[in-house]
């Protein structure tokens, strides 16, 4: 397997769905521990893949992340920023980040997991993807019954069977990515570029784009009530190691 040795962390977003925390600071940047943040725990994982250079995409408060992120010892990994002038989307950065010549990860800085980027390296080199999206299994309760209809899309339908309320599972996308080179292609520089539009782009011009099924814990720290789920998780974990 090849060693991937650069990943880009997504760090630029507002975090508007944080409420009070995010006056404490830009969300990359959010205490965890009183040593530890978000971006620390990002960039952790990636040491542990063996990830050599990590550029922050970054943008709203960027000044706050690169003086937080740059105070914090990197263990010999390089670490830069591109700044984006202008909010660029979950995946507009790279089609001006310099130097993406081979395979990479992407990731988003709010994602926390257990996954072992190696794996996910490991299925995107063996099934040839051009973009392999880390996903994971999640189930939920439906609030409705839900209907099975022979003409589902109709006015008046024969009803088959009824579900009430039932449990539902879907593949999610876990916000973090193996990319070849080649998918910078279908994205505009300096125009406005989410992930799930160059997904779309690269299927719709049958460029082969995969998934990684993890099974393991995945957390997208999106709100308060999450951010304060991770920091007594992390605080239990410490606490077990030191006794």
């Amino acid at each position: 397997m090849t060693r991937l040795r650069r990943a880009v962390v997504f760090a630029g977003g507002l975090g508007s769905r944080l409420g009070p925390n995010h006056g404490r600071g830009p969300k990359a940047v959010l205490p965890v521990t009183h040593t530890e943040n978000l971006s620390d725990i990002v960039l952790d994982q990636l040491r542990a893949a063996g990830i050599e250079h990590v550029t922050f995409a970054v943008g709203h408060l960027a000044e706050q992340v690169m003086r937080v992120v740059d105070g914090h010892p990197h263990a010999g990994m390089l670490v830069d920023y591109h700044v984006e002038m202008e909010p660029l989307g979950t995946a507009g950065a790279l089609a001006r980040i310099e130097g993406l010549t081979a395979p990479f990860i992407v990731a988003n800085c709010d994602v926390v997991t257990d996954l072992r980027i190696g794996d996910l390296v490991a299925t995107h080199e063996c099934e040839g993807y051009a973009l392999t999206i880390a996903a994971c299994r999640r189930s939920y309760r439906s609030e409705f019954g839900l209907l099975v209809a022979d003409e589902p899309h109709a006015r008046a339908s024969r009803v088959r069977s009824i579900d009430e309320k039932p449990y539902v599972s879907r593949l999610l996308n876990m916000g973090i990515y193996v990319a070849d080179p080649s998918i910078r292609a279908v994205i505009e520089p300096g125009v406005r570029t989410d992930m799930d539009q160059v997904i779309q782009r690269l299927v719709d011009i049958d460029q082969p784009v995969g998934l990684h099924a993890h099974d393991g814990s995945w957390m997208d720290i999106a709100t308060d009530e999450l951010l304060a789920e991770l920091v007594e998780i992390t605080e239990r974990r410490h606490g077990s190691e030191r006794t």
